[in-house]
Protein backbone atom coordinates (compact mmCIF):
# COMPACT_ATOMS: atom_id res chain seq x y z
CA UNK A 1 0.00 0.00 0.00
CA UNK A 2 2.76 2.50 0.73
CA UNK A 3 4.25 1.92 -3.07
CA UNK A 4 1.19 2.88 -4.68
CA UNK A 5 0.65 6.15 -2.62
CA UNK A 6 3.40 8.17 -4.95
CA UNK A 7 1.90 6.51 -7.77
CA UNK A 8 -1.89 8.26 -6.93
CA UNK A 9 -0.69 11.32 -6.22
CA UNK A 10 1.02 11.28 -9.20
CA UNK A 11 -2.10 10.49 -11.29
CA UNK A 12 -4.22 13.28 -9.23
CA UNK A 13 -1.50 15.56 -10.21
CA UNK A 14 -1.68 14.82 -13.73
CA UNK A 15 -5.30 15.04 -13.81
CA UNK A 16 -5.27 18.40 -12.29
CA UNK A 17 -2.47 19.66 -15.11
CA UNK A 18 -5.22 18.75 -17.19
CA UNK A 19 -7.93 19.92 -15.85
CA UNK A 20 -6.25 23.06 -15.72
CA UNK A 21 -5.32 23.15 -19.51
CA UNK A 22 -8.35 21.79 -20.24
CA UNK A 23 -9.99 25.22 -18.58
CA UNK A 24 -7.59 27.59 -19.96
CA UNK A 25 -9.34 30.30 -22.24
CA UNK A 26 -7.69 29.96 -25.89
CA UNK A 27 -7.40 33.58 -27.36
CA UNK A 28 -7.15 34.39 -31.20
CA UNK A 29 -4.04 36.54 -31.56
CA UNK A 30 -2.31 38.38 -33.73
CA UNK A 31 -0.14 36.03 -36.17
CA UNK A 32 1.80 38.62 -37.81
CA UNK A 33 1.35 42.24 -37.26
CA UNK A 34 -1.66 44.27 -38.11
CA UNK A 35 -1.98 48.42 -39.12
CA UNK A 36 -4.30 50.52 -38.99
CA UNK A 37 -6.81 50.43 -41.32
CA UNK A 38 -5.99 46.46 -42.32
CA UNK A 39 -9.03 44.42 -42.97
CA UNK A 40 -8.16 41.45 -40.57
CA UNK A 41 -8.66 38.05 -42.22
CA UNK A 42 -8.51 34.53 -40.82
CA UNK A 43 -4.87 34.01 -42.23
CA UNK A 44 -3.65 37.00 -40.13
CA UNK A 45 -4.69 35.39 -36.91
CA UNK A 46 -3.10 32.19 -34.55
CA UNK A 47 -5.06 31.18 -31.15
CA UNK A 48 -2.94 31.20 -28.32
CA UNK A 49 -3.75 29.62 -24.31
CA UNK A 50 -4.50 32.35 -21.84
CA UNK A 51 -4.83 32.01 -18.02
CA UNK A 52 -8.80 30.59 -17.32
CA UNK A 53 -11.24 33.30 -17.46
CA UNK A 54 -8.78 35.78 -19.25
CA UNK A 55 -11.83 36.78 -21.65
CA UNK A 56 -14.48 37.43 -18.96
CA UNK A 57 -11.66 39.54 -17.15
CA UNK A 58 -10.51 41.58 -19.57
CA UNK A 59 -12.15 43.25 -22.40
CA UNK A 60 -10.18 41.48 -25.21
CA UNK A 61 -11.57 39.57 -28.19
CA UNK A 62 -12.71 35.93 -27.66
CA UNK A 63 -13.43 34.81 -30.90
CA UNK A 64 -12.23 34.86 -34.19
CA UNK A 65 -15.60 35.55 -35.49
CA UNK A 66 -15.43 38.91 -33.02
CA UNK A 67 -12.77 39.81 -35.44
CA UNK A 68 -12.10 38.40 -38.59
CA UNK A 69 -13.52 40.70 -41.38
CA UNK A 70 -13.37 43.77 -39.35
CA UNK A 71 -11.13 47.14 -39.58
CA UNK A 72 -7.94 47.77 -37.26
CA UNK A 73 -8.01 50.71 -35.06
CA UNK A 74 -4.17 51.07 -33.99
CA UNK A 75 -1.37 48.12 -34.50
CA UNK A 76 -2.31 44.79 -33.51
CA UNK A 77 0.85 43.32 -32.41
CA UNK A 78 1.59 39.89 -33.26
CA UNK A 79 1.05 37.39 -30.26
CA UNK A 80 -0.60 39.40 -28.20
CA UNK A 81 -4.66 39.64 -26.81
CA UNK A 82 -6.84 41.87 -29.10
CA UNK A 83 -8.42 44.51 -27.20
CA UNK A 84 -12.04 44.97 -28.01
CA UNK A 85 -12.41 48.43 -29.06
CA UNK A 86 -9.05 47.77 -31.53
CA UNK A 87 -11.24 46.89 -34.06
CA UNK A 88 -14.49 48.29 -35.92
CA UNK A 89 -16.95 47.68 -38.57
CA UNK A 90 -15.50 48.00 -41.83
CA UNK A 91 -17.20 51.73 -43.32
CA UNK A 92 -19.96 50.91 -45.84
CA UNK A 93 -19.98 55.05 -46.38
CA UNK A 94 -17.11 56.98 -46.98
CA UNK A 95 -16.50 60.80 -46.43
CA UNK A 96 -17.50 62.72 -50.25
CA UNK A 97 -18.49 59.21 -52.27
CA UNK A 98 -22.26 60.05 -53.42
CA UNK A 99 -24.60 56.90 -52.14
CA UNK A 100 -28.42 56.56 -52.68
CA UNK A 101 -30.29 57.26 -49.94
CA UNK A 102 -33.60 55.97 -49.29
CA UNK A 103 -36.60 56.53 -46.84
CA UNK A 104 -39.64 54.60 -45.91
CA UNK A 105 -42.70 55.19 -43.89
CA UNK A 106 -45.75 53.19 -44.27
CA UNK A 107 -47.06 53.59 -48.05
CA UNK A 108 -44.00 56.27 -48.37
CA UNK A 109 -40.66 56.17 -50.13
CA UNK A 110 -38.65 58.55 -51.18
CA UNK A 111 -34.93 57.80 -52.98
CA UNK A 112 -32.10 60.36 -53.71
CA UNK A 113 -28.69 60.68 -53.98
CA UNK A 114 -26.84 62.33 -50.94
CA UNK A 115 -22.89 62.99 -49.91
CA UNK A 116 -21.82 62.06 -46.69
CA UNK A 117 -19.87 64.18 -44.63
CA UNK A 118 -18.20 61.90 -43.18
CA UNK A 119 -17.12 57.91 -43.02
CA UNK A 120 -19.94 55.52 -41.47
CA UNK A 121 -20.30 51.57 -40.86
CA UNK A 122 -23.48 49.66 -40.37
CA UNK A 123 -25.85 51.42 -38.08
CA UNK A 124 -23.93 54.64 -37.59
CA UNK A 125 -25.33 57.92 -38.04
CA UNK A 126 -24.37 59.76 -40.38
CA UNK A 127 -24.54 63.69 -41.96
CA UNK A 128 -25.16 63.52 -45.55
CA UNK A 129 -25.99 66.54 -47.76
CA UNK A 130 -28.86 66.03 -49.71
CA UNK A 131 -27.39 66.40 -53.29
CA UNK A 132 -30.50 68.10 -55.28
CA UNK A 133 -31.05 70.43 -52.86
CA UNK A 134 -27.34 71.36 -51.54
CA UNK A 135 -28.57 71.23 -47.75
CA UNK A 136 -27.03 69.79 -45.05
CA UNK A 137 -30.11 68.85 -42.00
CA UNK A 138 -28.77 68.63 -38.40
CA UNK A 139 -30.91 67.62 -35.91
CA UNK A 140 -30.34 68.16 -31.68
CA UNK A 141 -26.06 67.33 -32.33
CA UNK A 142 -26.77 70.84 -32.79
CA UNK A 143 -27.25 71.89 -29.42
CA UNK A 144 -25.32 68.90 -28.10
CA UNK A 145 -22.35 69.59 -29.82
CA UNK A 146 -21.52 73.18 -30.48
CA UNK A 147 -18.59 72.30 -32.13
CA UNK A 148 -20.28 70.30 -35.01
CA UNK A 149 -22.84 72.82 -35.53
CA UNK A 150 -19.64 75.44 -36.06
CA UNK A 151 -18.45 72.79 -38.91
CA UNK A 152 -20.95 72.14 -40.64
CA UNK A 153 -21.42 76.14 -40.95
CA UNK A 154 -18.21 76.74 -41.95
CA UNK A 155 -17.98 74.14 -44.25
CA UNK A 156 -21.11 74.43 -46.34
CA UNK A 157 -22.30 78.03 -45.42
CA UNK A 158 -25.19 79.03 -43.61
CA UNK A 159 -27.51 79.10 -46.49
CA UNK A 160 -27.20 75.21 -46.77
CA UNK A 161 -27.52 74.18 -43.22
CA UNK A 162 -30.92 73.36 -41.55
CA UNK A 163 -31.36 72.90 -38.04
CA UNK A 164 -34.15 70.54 -37.09
CA UNK A 165 -35.72 71.17 -33.28
CA UNK A 166 -38.75 68.73 -32.73
CA UNK A 167 -40.19 69.96 -29.00
CA UNK A 168 -42.66 68.90 -26.70
CA UNK A 169 -44.64 71.22 -24.57
CA UNK A 170 -42.92 73.77 -25.46
CA UNK A 171 -39.18 72.35 -24.90
CA UNK A 172 -36.65 71.20 -26.95
CA UNK A 173 -36.79 66.97 -27.06
CA UNK A 174 -33.66 65.09 -27.51
CA UNK A 175 -32.55 61.16 -28.47
CA UNK A 176 -35.63 60.60 -30.63
CA UNK A 177 -38.19 62.63 -28.74
CA UNK A 178 -37.43 60.45 -25.56
CA UNK A 179 -35.74 63.41 -23.38
CA UNK A 180 -36.47 66.78 -22.87
CA UNK A 181 -33.36 69.09 -22.86
CA UNK A 182 -35.59 71.27 -20.04
CA UNK A 183 -34.62 74.48 -22.63
CA UNK A 184 -37.46 76.11 -23.90
CA UNK A 185 -37.73 75.66 -27.84
CA UNK A 186 -37.78 79.26 -28.77
CA UNK A 187 -34.72 80.37 -26.31
CA UNK A 188 -32.91 77.58 -28.45
CA UNK A 189 -33.92 78.99 -31.23
CA UNK A 190 -32.80 82.47 -30.84
CA UNK A 191 -29.68 80.93 -29.65
CA UNK A 192 -28.84 78.96 -32.30
CA UNK A 193 -29.44 81.59 -34.90
CA UNK A 194 -26.93 83.94 -33.03
CA UNK A 195 -24.45 81.20 -33.98
CA UNK A 196 -25.19 81.85 -37.52
CA UNK A 197 -28.32 79.20 -38.36
CA UNK A 198 -30.69 81.18 -40.85
CA UNK A 199 -32.91 77.78 -41.74
CA UNK A 200 -35.27 76.32 -39.06
CA UNK A 201 -37.17 72.91 -39.20
CA UNK A 202 -39.43 72.87 -36.74
CA UNK A 203 -41.43 70.04 -35.44
CA UNK A 204 -44.29 69.98 -31.99
CA UNK A 205 -44.17 66.46 -31.52
CA UNK A 206 -47.64 66.48 -29.78
CA UNK A 207 -49.37 67.11 -33.55
CA UNK A 208 -46.97 64.82 -35.41
CA UNK A 209 -48.56 62.35 -37.38
CA UNK A 210 -52.14 63.29 -35.94
CA UNK A 211 -53.41 64.98 -39.04
CA UNK A 212 -55.67 67.26 -37.03
CA UNK A 213 -53.87 70.55 -37.71
CA UNK A 214 -50.74 71.82 -37.17
CA UNK A 215 -49.60 73.68 -33.72
CA UNK A 216 -50.16 77.50 -35.57
CA UNK A 217 -49.36 79.08 -31.75
CA UNK A 218 -46.44 77.25 -31.04
CA UNK A 219 -45.02 77.69 -34.54
CA UNK A 220 -46.30 81.65 -34.28
CA UNK A 221 -44.03 82.27 -30.63
CA UNK A 222 -40.91 79.90 -32.46
CA UNK A 223 -41.16 81.76 -36.01
CA UNK A 224 -41.05 85.10 -34.14
CA UNK A 225 -38.37 84.16 -31.81
CA UNK A 226 -35.97 84.67 -35.13
CA UNK A 227 -34.99 86.71 -38.00
CA UNK A 228 -34.25 82.89 -39.69
CA UNK A 229 -36.27 80.75 -42.16
CA UNK A 230 -38.50 78.49 -39.83
CA UNK A 231 -39.99 75.03 -42.17
CA UNK A 232 -43.09 74.24 -40.22
CA UNK A 233 -43.52 70.40 -39.68
CA UNK A 234 -46.80 68.06 -38.11
CA UNK A 235 -50.07 67.78 -38.22
CA UNK A 236 -51.31 68.58 -41.97
CA UNK A 237 -54.19 66.64 -42.74
CA UNK A 238 -56.54 68.54 -45.10
CA UNK A 239 -55.81 71.65 -47.56
CA UNK A 240 -57.68 74.12 -45.15
CA UNK A 241 -54.62 73.20 -43.05
CA UNK A 242 -52.44 74.80 -45.58
CA UNK A 243 -54.71 77.26 -46.28
CA UNK A 244 -54.45 78.52 -42.86
CA UNK A 245 -51.21 78.45 -42.24
CA UNK A 246 -50.79 80.35 -44.97
CA UNK A 247 -52.99 83.37 -44.54
CA UNK A 248 -51.42 83.21 -40.46
CA UNK A 249 -48.18 81.91 -40.52
CA UNK A 250 -45.95 84.64 -39.30
CA UNK A 251 -43.39 85.99 -42.81
CA UNK A 252 -40.48 83.98 -41.98
CA UNK A 253 -42.23 80.60 -42.35
CA UNK A 254 -40.77 79.82 -45.91
CA UNK A 255 -42.47 75.97 -46.43
CA UNK A 256 -44.45 73.07 -44.77
CA UNK A 257 -43.53 69.23 -44.51
CA UNK A 258 -46.64 67.16 -45.80
CA UNK A 259 -45.94 63.01 -45.37
CA UNK A 260 -49.16 60.88 -44.27
CA UNK A 261 -51.86 62.66 -45.65
CA UNK A 262 -49.86 62.88 -49.36
CA UNK A 263 -49.52 58.95 -48.85
CA UNK A 264 -53.20 58.34 -47.94
CA UNK A 265 -54.33 60.37 -50.94
CA UNK A 266 -56.05 63.31 -48.82
CA UNK A 267 -54.43 65.55 -51.20
CA UNK A 268 -51.87 65.99 -54.32
CA UNK A 269 -48.54 67.69 -54.24
CA UNK A 270 -49.98 70.15 -57.02
CA UNK A 271 -53.01 71.03 -55.14
CA UNK A 272 -50.98 71.36 -51.79
CA UNK A 273 -49.21 73.90 -53.34
CA UNK A 274 -51.91 75.75 -54.87
CA UNK A 275 -53.54 76.02 -51.15
CA UNK A 276 -50.26 77.90 -50.19
CA UNK A 277 -50.42 80.52 -52.72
Amino acid sequence: MKKSLPGAAIFAAVMALATTVARADTLPVPAVTIYPGDVVGEEMLADRQYPDGTAGRFPVVAARVEVVGKVARRTLLAGRAIPSNAVAEPDLVTRGNAVRAVFGDGGLSIETVVMPLQNGALGALVQARNTDTGRVVVGTAALRDPDLLDRLLAEHGPAAVVVSVDARGGQVSLAGWTESSGVDVADAVGELTGRGVERFLFTPIEVDGTMAGPNLPELIRVAGATEASVIASGGVGELAHLTRLAAEAPANVEGVIVGRALYEGRFTVAEGIEALR
